[in-house]
Order: structure tokens, then C-alpha cells, then sequence
């Protein structure tokens, strides 16, 4: 049957001199959500996973907190924070499959003269909210930062080299949303170089 939803969302957002903030909450009704349940079967070592509907309830809500430095001779500073979190169930009382876990996390941006860079760390809760046949999803904290040279040019094109870093601490990271993430973990540690090109 085709699925429909109700989505009732409200917000606020503040200013204060150089501190901004938001929070949002949010609430979807489904009926007849559409979703993959997992029958606790294998076949050829994957799992096996029926197409299903019920009605469902999603709530969640998300908040960001950021502060904007004055530029100074160091360069110009912006620190921020968040956090998200969502909780879904269906009609027979069981978690929606795959929910994402609660997460907070802190950033910090900087930029002087054609150089930036960003650190951002993430913590992501315990995902133990499963449907059935599903496993808890430990928690992991996540490290990933950036450091970026805009190439000064003439031409309509804006060169950039950048220096990722991804996962610093080598995380033994599974995603709770993910079909395998019993199977495979999302990437570790790694180390990008690359350009990119705006126009």
C-alpha cells in the first residue's frame, strides 16, 4: 500500500553578539511504513530481509550551539557544538529497524589568509533500541579533521589543496543503520590529499 506521514516540526533560533543557537523537534506519523525486518535467517552467509508495513511514530529533536570569534591576528576562530537524537516505534511496540544512534559532538573552523582547517569530533551513543533479530551497536568516538590552501589565481577558477584526515583514532566503527554493519566496519584511520576546483 502506498506509505504516508504526518510531519509536524517546530524550532527556535537565537542570537547573542557572536553566540548563535538552534534546536528543532520534530514528529513524523506513518501509516503503513514501509521497511526491511530481518527473519534471523541466512542465506550464503547474508542475511535474509522481508519488505513489511505497519503504522509508525518517529520523534527526535537536534540542537547546535556556535560561537563566531572576533578575527584577530591568529586568524578568525569559530568553535560550535550538537547533538541529535531520534526514537521510532512501530504499531506492535517494536523499534523501527536500523534507528541512527544519539550523537554529540564539538568542532572547531579556522581561516587566515587562504588557509583553513577544521577538527571535529563526534560521540555516538550506544545504539541498543533494535528491532528484533537486530544486535545492539556499540558506541565510537570519531576524530576527522581538515586542513585547506585556496591558490590564488586569476583565472574563473578557484583552486583548493586540501589535507584530510579521517577517523583519527582508528575507531573499530559500525554503523547502526547499515544492512553489514555486523559484517564490516566503516573505514579506519585514513589519510586523504586531493584538489578541488570551484567555479
Amino acid at each position: 500500500d502506498n506509505e504516508s506521514s504526518l510531519h509536524v516540526e517546530g524550532g527556535v533560533r537565537t542570537e547573542y553578539g557572536p553566540l548563535t543557537a538552534s534546536a528543532t523537534v520534530y514528529s513524523d506519523t506513518f501509516n503503513d511504513y514501509i521497511y526491511q525486518a530481518s527473519t534471523g535467517q541466512e542465506d550464503d552467509g547474508l542475511p535474509v530481509l522481508l519488505w513489511l508495513q505497519q503504522d509508525a511514530d518517529f520523534i527526535g529533536a537536534e540542537a547546535e550551539v556556535r560561537y563566531d570569534f572576533e578575527p584577530n591576528a591568529s586568524g578568525h576562530w569559530q568553535a560550535y557544538g550538537f547533538g541529535d537524537i531520534v526514537d521510532a516505534e512501530l504499531s506492535d511496540n517494536t523499534d523501527v529497524p536500523r534507528l541512527p544512534p544519539k550523537r554529540v559532538g564539538l568542532g572547531l573552523d579556522w581561516d587566515s589568509q587562504g588557509l583553513a582547517a577544521n577538527v571535529l569530533w563526534i560521540h555516538a551513543y550506544k545504539q541498543d533500541n533494535i528491532a528484533p533479530f537486530e544486535t545492539p551497536t556499540p558506541g565510537y568516538d570519531l576524530l576527522n579533521a581538515e586542513l585547506a590552501y585556496t591558490v590564488p589565481s586569476t583565472s574563473q577558477f578557484d583552486w583548493q589543496v586540501y589535507l584530510q584526515g579521517q577517523n583519527l583514532m582508528d575507531e573499530d566503527i559500525r554503523n547502526s543503520t547499515s544492512y553489514l554493519k555486523d559484517f564490516a566496519p566503516q573505514i579506519g584511520r585514513n589519510i586523504v590529499i586531493g584538489v578541488r576546483a570551484y567555479f
